[in-house]
């Protein structure tokens, strides 16, 4: 049981890792991203007159990015708890007589 929880806590790991890395970089060229958007397609992502700014405001709080990943990790454990129960209540042999 433990290796199926330990393996789903590794999982939370790195995949909430690897998303803080791919949105941190969005957050941080959002607004590259929009301008390169608006040119593919000529027409403004954020149209100002709707959204009355002329750039995207970029916030990023430390204890939001800790709770999000902590409930990601979270999540991830408590999704392999089924599978290490029921991997918990068979017999090594049984499981793997038909292999």
């Amino acid at each position: 049981m433990s290796i199926f929880l330990g393996y789903g806590f590794s999982l939370g790991l790195v995949g909430s890792g690897a998303g803080l890395a791919i949105g941190l970089l969005f957050v941080r060229y959002i607004n590259q991203i929009a301008a390169g958007l608006e040119w593919l397609t000529g027409r403004p992502v954020f149209d100002p007159t709707v959204y009355y700014f002329r750039e995207i405001p970029t916030i990023i709080e430390s204890h939001t990015i800790i709770g999000v990943m902590a409930g990601a990790v979270l999540i991830a454990v408590l999704a392999s708890v089924l599978p290490a129960r029921h991997a918990a209540l068979l017999h090594p042999v049984e499981a793997l007589r038909y292999e």
